[in-house]
């Protein structure tokens, strides 16, 4: 129906409004659709108090709503090779991510896209076993993110990738490669990809230093971002002075977690990561010794900051920085 998809084209232009998706609803229950009363209570859901009488009726009506149609909603789904999706997989009344091999979706993509038209995240599993053909061939324009996590991806599936026209690059804004074998020649083959709209890259866990990092920061599209995760690579102190010093002015957050750091250095430019505003330090290695130099860099080059996480350092009780006055607890 024509209508509908301008509702749904409304929703994928702005996901985090609740407005597109409640004037959907009020179609699909003039039409006497029940996914528009499912609609409605979950993203009520979203803003009711908790503990609350409402919350308490609302959670009941979502449940009735669901018994009585979450299967049949999630059947023609779970039929073209989607996995594991549960009646728990709907996000404010409507199925936003799928985790499915990349062959099925290859076979059965658009038709999934069809039935399921608020899709824009995929979990794809193997991706390996069709890498030519699932660079080669173009995804629905409603697929904006992509996981390719957990698959044990090596530089030369990367390389793969880069050696063919990859036709969906252009149009993806979140990439997760976390969990993977990527290693320092993954990232550098990484750089040789162009990602013109990514917004948020997850390298976490791949095995990469500050040698693989430093070519992959030399692209233009890594230093666009908005949030970057490197957690559980040996950046060490290196690597994290390069990422200071390639001028990231639109990155918001950086995970750095499990990166072998002893310190943030205090002397850069206030340009840099003058736009930052979570910072996750975790499971490193500075010490009280190197705090004074870590607490300058809040008060005069991360000025944007609100969020600080410094759990599990050798800084006894400091969970966050000592900031009250730019909102970090």
């Amino acid at each position: 129906m024509s209508d509908e998809h301008a509702f749904v084209e409304e929703i994928r232009r702005t996901p985090d409004d609740v407005t597109p998706r409640l004037i959907y609803a009020d179609f699909l229950e003039d039409h006497g659709d029940p996914r528009g009363e499912f609609i409605r209570v979950q993203c009520e859901l979203t803003e009711a108090a908790p503990g609350s009488a409402h919350r308490a009726d609302l959670l009941n009506r979502e449940g009735e709503l669901l018994n009585l149609y979450g299967d049949e909603w999630l059947t023609p789904v779970r039929e073209l090779g989607a996995i594991g999706v549960t009646i728990r997989s709907f996000e404010r009344g409507l199925l936003e991510r799928v985790r499915i091999s990349a062959a099925d979706f290859l076979e059965s993509g658009t038709e999934l896209c069809r039935i399921a038209p608020a899709l824009s995240r995929l979990d794809l599993r193997r991706p390996e076993d069709v890498d030519t053909e699932l660079a080669t061939r173009g995804l629905p324009e409603q697929i904006t993110e992509l996981d390719f996590s957990a698959n044990g991806l090596t530089e030369d599936w990367i390389r793969a990738v880069s050696s063919v026209s990859v036709r969906w690059l252009k149009q993806i804004q979140v990439l997760h490669l976390q969990t993977n074998r990527l290693g320092d020649g993954g990232a550098a083959a990484l750089a040789g990809w162009t990602l013109p709209s990514l917004k948020s890259l997850s390298l976490g866990s791949n095995r990469i230093s500050a040698a693989g990092l430093s070519v992959l920061l030399g692209q233009s599209w890594v230093r666009q971002l908005t949030e970057l995760d490197l957690r559980m690579n040996p950046v060490t102190d290196v690597g994290l002075n390069q990422l200071v010093a390639c001028h990231p002015n639109t990155w918001e957050v950086l995970n750095l977690s499990s990166c072998q750091l002893t310190e943030l250095p205090a002397g850069q430019a206030p340009v840099n990561l003058r736009k930052l505003q979570t910072l996750i330090l975790r499971h490193n290695r500075i010490t009280p010794a190197k705090w004074a130099g870590l607490s300058g860099a809040v008060r005069f080059w991360l000025t944007s900051l609100r969020q600080l996480d410094l759990r599990n350092n050798a800084i006894h009780g400091r969970s966050a920085g000592p900031l009250p006055s730019h909102g970090i607890d």
